[in-house]
This record gives C-alpha cells, sequence and structure tokens, in this order.
C-alpha cells in the first residue's frame, strides 16, 4: 500500500474509532460490574445481565488485544505499532523538516511506552489467542483456570491503562486534531436503563391486584364417559 498523509489520516481514524468502541464497552461493563451487588434489577434479572457483562468484556478486551498486537514479521497487523512504524518511516514525506524533532520525540516516547506496557499486552494476547479467540485444549473446560494463571491474570486497572494509552498515542499523535464521530451519552443511557427497570417493575408491583374467587376449570368426567361410549359405538 502507497501510504499518503490522506491515508495515515484514515488509517489514524480508523484505530481511533476502534479504540472508542473498545473503551465504551468497558466503561459500560465496570458501571455493571461496580453496581451488581447495589441495584435490585440485578438480582432479578442476573442471568440477562451476567451475559452483558460477559459480552462487553469479550468485546472490548478482543478489540483492545488487536490494537496492541506486535509480531516479529513484516507483515504487521494494522495496529499501534504499525501506526507509529509508518510515522517513522514516511515523517518526511508527511511534515514539515522543522516537526521532525517534535515527531522523533512522539515515536520514541511512544514505543518507550508500549515497552513498558508489553506485560499487559502480552497477557490479553494469551486471552484472546487461548480463549477468546481459540480455544486452547488447556483451558477450554475451565477458562477460570487461565484467568488466575500467571499469564492469564488480569485486573480491570491494567486494562483501563491500555486504554489510556491507546488514546495518549492517537492524540498527540501529529496531523492536526482527530475528528471522527465517536459513542456518546451510553452510561447516561444505562442509568436511564436501570432506572426504567426499577420503576415500571415497582409500578406492576404497586398495580397488582389479587383476583377474588379465581375461576376453576375442571374435568367433566360425565361428559368424558358419554363420548367414550359413543366413540364405542360409532366402532
Amino acid at each position: 500500500m502507497e501510504w499518503t498523509i490522506l491515508e495515515y489520516r484514515k488509517f489514524r481514524n480508523a484505530l481511533y474509532q476502534e479504540l472508542d468502541t473498545a473503551k465504551s464497552c468497558f466503561d459500560l461493563y465496570l458501571r455493571l460490574y461496580e453496581n451488581q451487588q447495589d441495584k435490585e434489577v440485578f438480582i432479578k434479572a442476573p442471568t440477562y445481565f451476567r451475559l452483558t457483562m460477559e459480552s462487553l468484556a469479550r468485546m472490548s478486551l478482543g478489540i483492545i488485544s488487536n490494537l496492541f498486537e506486535v509480531r516479529s514479521s513484516k507483515q504487521q497487523p494494522y495496529s499501534f505499532k504499525k501506526f507509529l512504524s509508518i510515522i517513522s518511516h514516511h515523517k518526511g514525506d508527511f511534515f514539515k523538516d522543522d516537526e521532525l524533532p517534535v515527531i522523533n520525540k512522539y515515536i520514541g516516547e511512544m514505543n518507550e511506552l508500549l515497552d513498558q506496557h508489553q506485560n499487559i499486552i502480552t497477557i490479553l494476547k494469551t486471552r484472546r489467542d487461548k480463549y477468546y479467540s481459540h480455544f486452547d485444549k488447556t483451558y477450554f473446560f475451565e477458562p477460570e483456570e487461565l484467568f488466575k494463571s500467571e499469564e492469564g491474570r488480569l485486573i480491570n486497572r491494567q486494562v483501563t491503562k491500555l486504554i489510556e494509552l491507546g488514546d495518549k498515542i492517537l492524540k498527540r499523535s501529529p496531523g492536526g486534531l482527530i475528528s471522527v464521530p465517536i459513542h456518546k451519552g451510553y452510561k447516561e443511557e444505562l442509568e436511564w436503563i436501570l432506572s426504567a427497570i426499577t420503576k415500571t417493575d415497582m409500578k406492576l408491583l404497586s398495580n397488582n391486584t389479587q383476583i377474588e374467587n379465581p375461576k376453576k376449570f375442571e374435568w367433566d368426567f360425565k361428559k368424558i364417559d358419554e363420548w367414550k361410549s359413543k366413540q364405542n359405538n360409532d366402532t
């Protein structure tokens, strides 16, 4: 692919949108995770919210592991590492000479930060390759063993740090401001949903009245005997 400044900006915008999706999903996961002990709706619909949380976590961690993918081969996937590599190789074509010292400093600092977070990146990649994307025979029946192991143990704060690092790489990158649609208002929407469920549930409870002397349906054995007798006579 021939890289131009327009292609570079297109690549940067696409990375930012993917990162924003991962951040939004992980934010929603954290909000559900932190409130699951306090909200009554979690008690009344535990399976739904557990599946929602698991889906949000899997999606966000999958995207993040792809964004921070690093390979030793020449065929680097579209990731932050490739993004920095493109800037490094084409900076003389994309930017003015007087901008290059600042750009060189940026490239060095961002690559150093990636190296500092390599342990977390490796854990994410292990989770993705051994459970999220492919079912490794070692952990297929007991995935919790992967999450508790040294190679797969991960805490929420570590994921947040990677999201923050990705945000820093893109927002500090040369080439002007990033202007792409992003997800907004999802936290407020989630709170509205939880509140609406609670209010609806309370309204149903307050309007619930018992029916006095409900009609009972019983077998009419006399009619059944008559029907059987008629059937026998017909045959």
